[in-house]
C-alpha cells in the first residue's frame, strides 16, 4: 500500500476539525442588561454598574482571545521552512540511490533532518509533516534493517503524529502507517488492531478510514503463511560467524580458495575483471549475510600470494549484519563457486589458463589463443547449475498485479481483473514481507502502468523473481483452472492466444519478440523460470486442497509475454483461474479463495528461494 506523500495539504493545525479558535466560529457572549423606560415610555436598555463591569471585562477577554488567536492563526499560504525542503528532497535522493539506502546512518540522518524541522519551527502551519517525514525514514530503514528496534521506534513516530495532532489531517495517515508497521515488520497484529480501531472511531469520515476498515477485514481473515524457515536477517549474535579463509593451490592451473562458516548462510558472488588503466586487478566479491568475521578473522587486507591469487580483504557492516570478501587475482579468466552442508563451506576456484574449468563462470573477454593451438571455444556454466554457482539468493520479490486504470483487463461474472489481480498481489507481498522479503509492487492502486514501465521498474529495484498476477478468460466457459507460465515460445494455440492478450500495449510484434528469445533459450534465466513455474503452480495447487478448495491444474506452460523478457530475471505469470467460468468466478470473489490463492503463490516464491539457497553442486 503506498503511503500518500501529498504532505502539503496545508493542515491547518490552529484550526481544529471541532472548531475553537482558529475554527472561524466566534464564541457567544451574554450580557446581562436592566431594562428602562423612558419619560416618553419608550424601552431602552441600559446595563447597571456590576453588569457593566463584566460587560467591559468580557470585551477585554474577547479582545485579548482575538489577538491570541491572530497570533497563533498563521495564514494557510505560511511560507515553507528552507530546511524542510532540503530534507524532502534528500528523502527523494535516498529512496533513488540504492548504494546510500543500504546504511544506516542515512536513513536517521534523514529522519534526524525532520525532527529538527519539527522542533525549531513551531509556529510552521503544516508542523506535523516534518512528524511524519520522519517517521516514513524511520519506517524505511526498519524494512531494510529487519531490526524489531527499527521497527519499534518508526511505529512510535508515527503514533506521536495522531497523539500531538489529533486535529491533523495526517493523523489518520499516521495512524495507518504505524499500524501497516506493527502487522508486517512486528508481527504485532492486536496492536495494528487497535490503530485501526481508532482510525474508524476517531476518523469515521477521513480518506484512510475505508482503507483501515479493508486492512482490518484482512488482519481478521487472513491465514498464517505456511513458509516455514525465511531468510530473515538476524541479530549479529544469533548470526553466523566466519572462521577461516583458506587459499590452496589444487594444480598448475587452478587455485582453491575455501572460506569456512560455522553455520549455513545466504551468499552472493560477483566477479570484475582487471583494468589496467585504473591499475584494478582481477577480482572477486563474496557477500555473505548475517555473518560477521571470527575472532581470528580481522577487517582489513590480508597479502596471501598463491599461484594467480595475490590477496584478500574482509570488510564488515555491522548495520547491515553483512561480511564482504575481497578475492584479488593477477589474472582471472574463469571461476566456479559451490556450498558443502557439513562443514558449512564456500568453496571457489579461480583459474587464469585459457583451458582450466572450462565449465565456469567466464569473466570478461577470453584472451585469444594462437590459430595453433587449437583451444576450443570457452563453454558457458550451464543452466542446471548457474544459479547454485552464483550462490543467488533471493531478497526482492517484484510483484505485478496485472492491467489497471484505464486497462481492466478481462471483464466476466462480476469479476474484473484488474480489481482481482492487485487484491491478490497485496496479499501475496504481505505474506512475503511477513516472511522477510522485500516486496516491490508495479502498482499499488487502481492505475494503468505500460508494459515497458514495468520491466524497468523490477530492474530499477534489483528485483530477484518476478511475479506477474492475472486472471485468465477463454471463449468455451467449461474450461477453468490454475496456470503458471515462464517465458518461451508459445507451444499450444491457446498460449499464443494469451500472449497476444497479455502482450496488448506492448510496440514489439510477435515476431520480434521470438527472435529475442531465440537468442535467450540458452540462457539461464530461461530455466530458473521454468523452476520457478513449477514450484509456484505445485505449492498453489497444494494449498487450494489444503483449505478445502482444490482446483484443476492448467500446468506450468512457456509462452512470450513482453513483460516478462524485459525484467532480467526469473519471472513467472501466474494466472489464477478463469472468469468465464461461473463456479471458478464465484470462487475468485471469496476473500478466503484469495487468501488460499496468494499463501499459495507465496509459497512457491519461498520454495523455490530456499532450494537456491541449500543448494551444493
Amino acid at each position: 500500500m503506498r503511503m500518500k506523500y501529498g504532505l502539503e495539504r496545508f493542515a491547518v493545525e490552529n484550526g481544529n476539525r471541532s472548531g475553537g479558535c482558529g475554527s472561524g466560529r466566534p464564541r457567544r457572549m451574554s450580557l446581562k442588561a436592566t431594562l428602562f423606560r423612558r419619560n416618553d415610555g419608550s424601552a431602552v436598555f441600559e446595563p447597571g454598574q456590576f453588569q457593566k463591569q463584566n460587560a467591559l471585562r468580557a470585551v477585554w477577554a474577547a479582545l485579548i482571545a482575538l489577538t491570541l488567536c491572530l497570533a497563533v492563526a498563521r495564514p494557510a499560504s505560511a511560507a515553507e521552512p528552507e530546511a524542510y525542503e532540503k530534507a524532502k528532497v534528500e528523502l527523494s535522493r535516498l529512496r533513488g540511490d540504492e548504494k546510500r539506502a543500504q546504511y544506516r546512518h542515512s536513513w536517521l540522518k534523514i529522519a534526524d533532518d525532520f525532527m529538527d524541522v519539527y522542533e525549531s519551527h513551531s509556529d510552521w502551519i503544516n508542523r506535523p509533516a516534518a512528524l511524519f517525514r520522519s517517521a516514513e525514514a524511520l519506517e524505511e530503514m526498519a524494512r531494510r534493517s529487519f531490526v524489531r528496534k527499527d521497527a519499534q521506534n518508526a511505529a512510535a513516530r508515527f503514533e506521536s503524529v495522531a497523539r500531538k495532532h489529533p486535529s491533523s489531517v495526517l493523523a489518520d495517515d499516521a495512524l495507518y502507517r504505524a499500524a501497516v508497521v506493527r502487522k508486517e515488520l512486528m508481527r504485532d497484529d492486536e496492536g495494528a488492531r487497535s490503530l485501526l480501531g481508532t482510525i474508524g472511531k476517531k476518523y469515521a469520515k477521513s480518506d484512510y478510514a475505508p482503507k483501515a476498515r479493508e486492512y482490518l477485514a484482512g488482519l481478521d481473515g487472513s491465514a498464517v503463511a505456511s513458509l516455514g524457515p525465511a531468510p530473515v536477517v538476524k541479530s549479529v549474535a544469533e548470526g553466523a560467524r566466519v572462521a577461516q579463509i583458506t587459499p590452496q593451490i589444487k594444480d598448475k592451473d587452478v587455485v582453491r580458495i575455501v572460506i569456512s562458516v560455522d553455520k549455513p548462510v545466504s551468499w552472493r558472488i560477483q566477479h570484475q575483471a582487471a583494468d589496467s588503466k585504473s591499475d584494478r586487478p582481477a577480482r572477486l566479491t563474496l557477500d555473505l549475510t548475517d555473518a560477521t568475521p571470527g575472532d581470528k578473522l580481522k577487517s582489513g587486507a590480508r597479502y596471501t600470494k598463491m599461484g594467480i591469487f595475490s590477496r584478500y580483504a574482509v570488510d564488515y557492516t555491522a548495520s547491515q549484519g553483512k561480511t564482504r570478501i575481497l578475492l584479488d587475482f593477477d589474472k582471472l579468466q574463469r571461476y566456479t563457486v559451490r556450498a558443502e552442508k557439513s562443514p558449512f563451506r564456500i568453496i571457489i576456484e579461480a583459474t587464469g589458463a585459457p583451458k582450466a574449468l572450462a565449465q565456469g563462470i567466464q569473466v570478461g573477454r577470453p584472451d585469444k589463443a594462437p590459430a595453433s593451438s587449437g583451444t576450443a571455444a570457452v563453454k558457458p556454466a550451464t543452466s542446471s547449475n548457474v544459479a547454485a554457482q552464483l550462490g543467488l539468493s533471493v531478497r526482492t520479490v517484484v510483484i505485478d498485479p496485472g492491467h489497471g486504470g484505464k486497462d481492466p483487463g478481462t471483464m466476466h461474472n462480476s469479476i474484473v481483473e484488474r480489481e482481482v489481480s492487485l487484491d491478490i498481489a497485496r496479499r501475496v507481498g504481505n505474506v512475503l514481507r511477513a516472511a522477510g522479503y522485500n516486496v516491490v509492487f508495479t502498482r499499488d492502486r487502481d492505475t494503468w502502468v505500460s508494459l515497458s514501465d514495468r520491466s524497468r521498474l523490477a530492474v530499477k529495484h534489483k528485483g530477484d523473481l518476478f511475479v506477474s498476477i492475472h486472471v485468465n478468460a477463454s471463449p468455451k466457459p467449461e474450461v477453468s483452472g490454475l496456470e503458471t507460465y515462464y517465458l518461451d515460445l508459445a507451444g499450444t494455440k491457446d498460449s499464443v492466444r494469451l500472449a497476444a492478450v497479455e502482450n496488448a500495449g506492448s510496440n514489439r510484434g510477435l515476431g520480434e519478440m521470438e527472435e529475442i528469445l531465440a537468442d535467450m533459450l540458452l540462457d539461464s534465466r530461461m530455466q530458473e523460470s521454468r523452476r520457478l513455474a513449477s514450484s509456484v503452480q505445485t505449492q498453489t495447487l497444494a494449498q487450494l486442497k489444503k483449505r478445502g478448495q482444490p482446483a484443476k491444474s492448467g500446468g506450468t506452460k512457456g509462452a512470450p509475454f513482453h513483460v516478462l523478457i524485459g525484467s532480467s530475471m526469473p519471472g513467472v505469470l501466474v494466472e489464477v483461474g478463469y472468469c468465464t467460468n461461473a463456479a471458478e468466478a464465484k470462487r475468485l470473489r471469496q476473500s478466503a479463495y484469495r487468501d488460499a490463492l496468494a499463501e499459495g503463490i507465496a509459497n512457491g516464491v519461498h520454495h523455490y528461494a530456499r532450494q537456491l539457497e541449500t543448494a551444493a553442486k
